[in-house]
């Protein structure tokens, strides 16, 4: 059994960067869910999203986010994370996973719903350490920062 995670953004709208989240088992999708980052930013600490690439991942736990991920050897960075939030502002430079997306706070940006619940999956499903890819899509839609 070799699990890995790969993620495909597909949208950076200048504040925030939407993406498609698969687990993979031997080649084959065995769960998805969606995922919120922050926009890229030229991977400025706690505002931009991470280069694309291939990274180790560990499970940890800390008083602040409970149990969740650390992603590992990003250059220029430290403490990047897979932990549940809603909002993009709530980020610090992580990623949130969550069931789909949704408008909650009347921000006019995308949050991610059940971000918790589907952390929580994820927690069951892949194992202490793991090799996540981050991709983005062919067809990525990418705008400017307007505000």
């Amino acid at each position: 059994m070799d699990r890995k995670v790969i993620i495909y953004r597909f949208r950076d709208t200048g504040v925030e960067t939407l993406g498609d989240l698969f687990v993979m088992e031997d080649g084959q999708s065995i769960f998805d869910c969606v995922c919120l980052e922050p926009s890229w930013i030229q991977n400025h600490s706690w505002i931009s999203c991470i280069p694309v690439g291939t990274y180790r991942v560990k499970q940890r736990m800390s008083a602040d986010y409970g149990q969740h991920f650390h992603i590992q050897d990003v250059k220029d960075r430290s403490y990047v994370l897979i932990h549940a939030y809603n909002y993009f502002n709530q980020s610090e430079a992580c990623i949130a996973p969550g069931d789909r997306f949704q408008y909650l706070n009347g921000d006019e940006h995308y949050d991610v719903v059940d971000s918790r619940d589907t952390l929580n999956r994820l927690l069951e499903l892949l194992p202490e350490n793991f090799e996540l890819t981050i991709r983005d899509h062919d067809h990525k839609q990418i705008f400017f920062n307007t505000i």
